[in-house]
C-alpha cells in the first residue's frame, strides 16, 4: 500500500514537472534546469522508497518465527541478543495488568534499539531492568561504552526511539558517558504525554 500510494504520487509529480518543462518558452534555461533537477530528485526519492520497502519485506516464514513487538516477548528478545554474543543481565517484571498494547510494543522497540546500540558501541555486556512504579512502566538499559564512543553524538535510532516513546504517551531520557543509560517511562494505559 505504501509503495502504491507514494509511487503513484511521485509519478504524478514527475509528470507535472515534465509537462511544466515542455511548456517553457525559449530562453528559460534556468527554469528548465531547475525542473530537470526536481525530476531527478523525485526519481531518487522513489528509488530510496523502493529500497526501504524491500528491507521491510521479509519471508512469511520468518514472520511466523519472529515474536511480535510486545512486552510479553522481551524475554525472547533478550535471549536473541544473548545468543548473538551480548551478555545481558535482565530483570524483567511480569507484564503489568492493564498494559496498553501500544505501550508494550514501544517498550519492546526501545529495548531492541538500546540493546542493538549496546552490542555495536558497548564495551562488555548490558543490563535491562523493567518495573512498575505508581501506574507507570519504567525500563532502563545500561551498558559501559568504549572510550572512543563515550561522548558520541546520538543518531537517528535515538530519534526514532524518542518518537515511539512519545507516541505511546511516555518520556525518554538518554545519558551518554562511560556508562550509557537509556530510561523510558510509560503510563500503563498509554495516551499522550
Amino acid at each position: 500500500d505504501l509503495h502504491d500510494t507514494v509511487g503513484h504520487q511521485l509519478a504524478v509529480v514527475s509528470m507535472h514537472l515534465g509537462a511544466a518543462e515542455v511548456h517553457l518558452g525559449p530562453g528559460e534555461d534556468a527554469a528548465r534546469a531547475d525542473l530537470a533537477g526536481a525530476r531527478v530528485g523525485v526519481k531518487t526519492v522513489l528509488g530510496e522508497t523502493q529500497r526501504l520497502l524491500a528491507l521491510l519485506r521479509t519471508d512469511p516464514e520468518d514472520d511466523a518465527l519472529a515474536p511480535p513487538p510486545a512486552y510479553e516477548h522481551l524475554g525472547d528478545l533478550v535471549a536473541s541478543y544473548q545468543h548473538a554474543g551480548l551478555s545481558v543481565d535482565a530483570r524483567l517484571a511480569p507484564a503489568p495488568t492493564g498494559l496498553d498494547p501500544e505501550v508494550g510494543a514501544a517498550a519492546y522497540r526501545v529495548v531492541e534499539e538500546a540493546l542493538t546500540n549496546a552490542q555495536r558501541h558497548g564495551a562488555g555486556g548490558a543490563s535491562l531492568t523493567t518495573e512498575t512504579v505508581g501506574g507507570r512502566l519504567v525500563l532502563t538499559v545500561e551498558n559501559p561504552t568504549r572510550d572512543a564512543d563515550a561522548d558520541a553524538q546520538p543518531g537517528y535510532g535515538l530519534v526514532g526511539m524518542r518518537e515511539r516513546v512519545a507516541s505511546a504517551g511516555g518520556s525518554l531520557s538518554v545519558e551518554p558517558g562511560r556508562t550509557y543509560r537509556v530510561r523510558a517511562v510509560f503510563p500503563l494505559a498509554g495516551g499522550q504525554p
